[in-house]
């Protein structure tokens, strides 16, 4: 039988009492959890969808590409609102874009970001007057 665990403050313990302290951890997720899980009784379209998602989700994030193809192309797009319904038929027609994403470490994030940069000095810098200064400044990131 285990002895109940006393909440006091750090400050009462001297440090030969320290080794009498038990850790305690707490699952912070446990309780989203059993929240996440009562919601989901109440609405049983709401639990479908999020049960869909969640493996679309897991299967992303293991990068299982047979098992999110495999997902895609066996749900029943009747069960599922418009928005749902939306969202299967775009991922299906970007399957092969997807499965490249999935095999291969390499994106245009930086390239993206890049872009980016020189939108925003195109916004900032609309007023200036000289164009050696506007693509000097360009050339500074």
């Amino acid at each position: 039988m285990h002895e109940p665990l006393r909440i006091t403050s750090i400050r009462n313990y001297h440090l030969k009492n320290l080794k009498k302290v038990k850790t305690v951890t707490i699952d912070m997720n446990a309780g989203y959890v059993n929240v996440i899980n009562e919601i989901l009784d109440y609405d049983e379209d709401l639990k479908t969808h999020y049960h869909l998602y969640q493996s679309l989700l897991e299967h992303v994030k293991e990068k299982n590409f047979t098992a999110l193809s495999e997902v895609l192309n066996t749900v029943n797009s009747s069960l599922y609102l418009r928005y749902m319904k939306t969202s299967i038929k775009t991922l299906k027609k970007l399957l092969p874009y997807i499965r490249h994403s999935l095999m291969y470490q390499y994106n245009n994030g930086r390239t993206e970001g890049t872009n980016n940069k020189i939108k925003v000095l195109n916004r900032v810098a609309y007023g200036y007057r000289n164009l050696h200064n506007f693509k000097r400044s360009y050339f500074r990131f």
